[in-house]
C-alpha cells in the first residue's frame, strides 16, 4: 500500500535525527592507539629527560609483562577477559565501528525501500492521471462532435427556410397567396378527416349504448319470467304433489273394497297407470325449477353481455340449456320449454303465460 502524506513526514524526520546523530559520533579509524604513540604523548607530556622517560618506559613494560605472565597462569578466563578488555571495550558515549557501519547500512536500505515504493505509487498515479485525461478528452470530444452536429443541422434547418422565404419573395404576392392557399386547403382536408373521425366515434358510442340498453331491458324482462315461471312452477308443484295425494288415497280406498268387479280392477289399473305418469311429470318439473334457478343466476351473474334465448312464435324464449319436457299420454305429447310449462291432465293441455 502506498505511504500517506504524514508517514513520509515522519520518516524523512527520523533519518535527518538519524544523520544528526551519527554525525555527532566520534569516529577513529582504528579500534586501539598505537603503543608509539602513547609513549610520544608520555613524553611530550613530560618533557622531561631522556633517562628518565626510558626508566619509566621500561618499568611499564615489566609491569605489563608481569600481568601477562599471571593471565597466562590463570587460564582462558583472563585471555577472554584480555581479548574483551582489548576489542570489545567501548568507553562511555562511544559506539563501535562495526555498529556504526550496520545501523548506516539498514538505514540506507530503509531509505531505498521507501524511496522505491514512492516511486511506484507517482508510477501509478500518473498512469492514473494519464488514463482520466485521455477519458476526459475522449468525452469532451464526442460532446463538441455532439454538439457541432446539432448546430450544424439547425444551421440548416434555417438556411432551408430562409430560402424558401427568399424564394416566395422573389416569385411576389401571388406565390404568397398560392402558399398560403395550400397551406390552408391542407388543414382543412386534415380537419375534415378529424371531423369524420370524430362523427364515426360518436356514431359507434351511440349504437353501443343503445345496445346495451336493449341489454339491460332484456336482462331485467328476463329476470321477470324467470321468477315469474319459477313462482307458477312451485303452485303446479303444488298442484301435482295434492292429486298424487289424492291419486294414492284414491287407489288405497279402491284395494280396501271386496266387491269390486272388472271394471274396477281396470280402472285401477289405469289410476296406477296415471299415477306413475304424474310421478314421471313431477320429476321433470323438478329438473325443470332446477334449470330455471341456474339459469336465472347464470343471468344475473353474467349480466347485460349474456347472450339471450331465441324467441319462438308463440312468444315463449327458448333456453337450449334446459332440457325439453315430455308429457306422458303418447296423444298429447309435446315439448315443454321455459316460458311455456303446460301441464297434462285428463287430456288436457293448459299453457301458462
Amino acid at each position: 500500500a502506498p505511504l500517506t502524506e504524514d508517514q513520509q513526514n515522519r520518516l524523512s524526520e527520523e533519518i535527518e535525527k538519524k544523520w544528526q546523530e551519527l554525525e555527532k559520533l566520534p569516529l577513529r579509524e582504528n579500534k586501539r592507539v598505537p603503543l608509539t604513540a602513547l609513549l610520544n604523548q608520555s613524553r611530550g607530556e613530560r618533557r622531561g629527560p631522556p633517562s628518565d622517560g626510558h626508566e619509566a618506559l621500561e618499568k611499564e613494560v615489566q609491569a605489563l609483562r608481569a600481568q601477562l605472565e599471571a593471565w597466562r597462569l590463570q587460564g582462558e578466563a583472563p585471555q577472554s577477559a584480555l581479548r574483551s578488555q582489548e576489542d570489545g571495550h567501548i568507553p562511555p558515549g562511544y559506539i563501535s565501528q562495526e555498529a556504526c557501519e550496520r545501523s548506516l547500512a539498514e538505514m540506507e536500505s530503509s531509505h531505498q525501500q521507501v524511496m522505491e515504493e514512492l516511486q511506484r505509487h507517482h508510477e501509478r498515479e500518473l498512469q492514473r492521471l494519464q488514463q482520466e485525461k485521455e477519458w476526459l478528452l475522449a468525452e469532451e470530444t464526442a460532446a463538441t462532435a455532439s454538439a457541432i452536429e446539432a448546430m450544424k443541422k439547425a444551421y440548416q434547418e434555417e438556411l432551408s427556410r430562409e430560402l424558401s422565404k427568399t424564394r416566395s419573395l422573389q416569385q411576389g404576392p401571388d406565390g404568397l397567396r398560392k402558399q398560403h392557399q395550400s397551406d390552408v386547403e391542407a388543414l382543412k382536408r386534415e380537419l375534415q378527416v378529424l371531423s369524420e373521425q370524430y362523427s364515426q366515434k360518436c356514431l359507434e358510442i351511440g349504437a353501443l349504448m343503445r345496445q346495451a340498453e336493449e341489454r339491460e331491458h332484456t336482462l331485467r324482462r328476463c329476470q321477470q319470467e324467470g321468477q315469474e315461471l319459477l313462482r307458477h312452477n312451485q303452485e303446479l308443484h303444488g298442484r301435482l304433489s295434492e292429486e298424487i295425494d289424492q291419486l294414492r288415497g284414491f287407489i288405497a280406498s279402491q284395494g280396501m273394497g271386496n266387491g269390486c268387479g272388472r271394471s274396477n280392477e281396470r280402472s285401477s289399473c289405469e289410476l296406477e297407470v296415471l299415477l306413475r305418469v304424474k310421478e314421471n311429470e313431477l320429476q321433470y318439473l323438478k329438473k325443470e325449477v332446477q334449470c330455471l334457478r341456474d339459469e336465472l343466476q347464470m343471468m344475473q351473474k353474467v349480466g347485460p353481455s349474456a347472450g339471450l334465448g331465441a324467441v319462438g312464435d308463440s312468444g315463449a324464449i327458448w333456453m337450449p340449456s334446459c332440457e325439453h319436457l315430455l308429457c306422458a299420454k303418447p296423444s298429447t305429447r309435446f315439448i315443454l320449454p321455459q316460458a311455456l310449462l303446460c301441464f297434462s291432465h285428463v287430456g288436457v293441455i293448459i299453457p301458462i303465460h
